[in-house]
């Protein structure tokens, strides 16, 4: 028989439970931001600004945002060289036929 045992944790962080988002329309610079008014800074939970698009976004909502975007032009940088080197192979090999076809020849 199966008996349900009860977690002594919470059911999720303390901080989770209390957070805070707010729904501002405008830049979050005035006191009825709830973020502001709680003192916090804005997060990825705000429904328009996500803690990235107004003066209350944390400063680490920047940094991440900066290096993503890094990440991904590196991400982008690294397919166009395999593009360039298979592209570089291919016309290697075709020139290679050519030459083997002419010499048959």
């Amino acid at each position: 028989m199966l008996l349900p045992i009860m977690n002594p944790k919470p059911v999720a962080p303390v901080e989770l439970l209390e957070m805070i988002f707010c729904g501002c329309k405008t830049n979050c610079n005035t006191s009825r931001c709830s973020c502001k008014k709680a003192g916090i800074k804005c997060s990825y939970s705000c429904k328009k600004c996500n803690g990235q698009s107004c003066e209350n976004a944390s400063n680490s909502h920047k940094v991440i945002l900066e290096s993503d975007t890094e990440e991904r032009q590196d991400d982008i940088d690294d397919i166009e060289d395999n593009e360039n080197m298979w592209n570089d192979e291919i016309n290697d090999l075709q020139e290679e036929d050519v030459d083997e076809s002419q010499t048959e020849n």
